[in-house]
């Protein structure tokens, strides 16, 4: 049975995916941040205006506790396009079974090796509305300043996280 189904069809309308599986993070960047295994830390940054500056100073590290992982699909959905904001080391995992073996191990096969993908971005594009019909001028009128404005089609934004506790901003010192 898959957890929060209706959330997970939504953000497939959207061309990200919504990992059923824990990311466990061992890497030494965590540790020295103080963040535990299941509070996996984030250096790498794959650039989009979100996470310019996050990108180019590379000592921001952020924490995302008990996160599941959020990738960009790979599916060609008409009108949207997705890509990775946030990146765990290569020192972590997208564990699938923690609950089942009980403890923190990576299994070669049935888990994700990383790096792995926590944040998704999903710019949606709209079709752009039709130009209206230019109105004839009448021979007394002057001339009307003719500029190429073409109507913009209409763009929106989606951001996905595989944690909504990173916001609280506590887990790291």
């Amino acid at each position: 049975k898959q957890a929060y189904p209706n959330l997970a069809a939504l953000l497939k309308e959207w061309n990200i995916e919504a990992g059923r599986d824990v990311v466990v993070d061992v890497s030494v960047t965590g540790q020295l941040a103080g963040s535990s295994e299941f509070a996996p830390t984030v250096i790498q940054y794959p650039y989009h205006d979100i996470t310019k500056d996050f990108a180019r100073d590379r000592r921001v590290v952020t924490a995302f506790p008990i996160s599941r992982s959020m990738q960009a699909g790979t599916a060609s959905i008409e009108g949207v396009s997705a890509q990775n904001l946030l990146e765990t080391s290569q020192d972590s995992w997208a564990e699938t079974d923690l609950l089942l073996k009980g403890r923190v191990q990576f299994d070669e096969g049935k888990d994700r090796k990383g790096p792995i993908s926590l944040g998704v971005v999903a710019t949606v594009r709209g079709k752009a509305p039709e130009p209206a019909p230019a109105a004839s001028p009448s021979p007394a009128a002057p001339a009307a300043d003719v500029s190429d404005d073409k109507p913009k089609a209409p763009e929106g934004r989606v951001v996905a996280l595989g944690s909504a506790d990173f916001a609280s901003n506590g887990w790291l010192g």
